[in-house]
């Protein structure tokens, strides 16, 4: 199992458990209810705008746009052509 599938899993579980603890010993399954859909949408929000900024960033490279990430890497890969110091031009 992959590191970020080991880490859904757990965060299910914990989900689940609150889910459980609060229904049981507190007794308002609403209140537990709203607690596991808020947790969930927080993930889920993250994801999303994890996603999104990569997405955007490979599509800014697709089409040739410069940003401040692909030029810090491009600059060091382009080849710098050597100056003499002495040279009179």
């Amino acid at each position: 199992m992959s590191k970020r599938t080991t880490l859904l899993v757990i965060i299910t579980s914990l989900l689940l458990f609150g889910f459980y603890y609060t229904s049981t010993v507190i007794g308002h399954e609403l209140i537990a209810f709203a607690l596991l859909a808020a947790a969930l949408m927080t993930i889920a929000l993250v994801n999303t705008v994890k996603s999104l900024a990569s997405f955007n960033l490979v599509r800014a490279n697709a089409l040739g746009f410069p940003n401040k990430l692909s030029t810090k890497f491009t600059a060091k890969l382009t080849p710098q052509t050597p100056t003499n110091i002495l040279s009179d031009k």
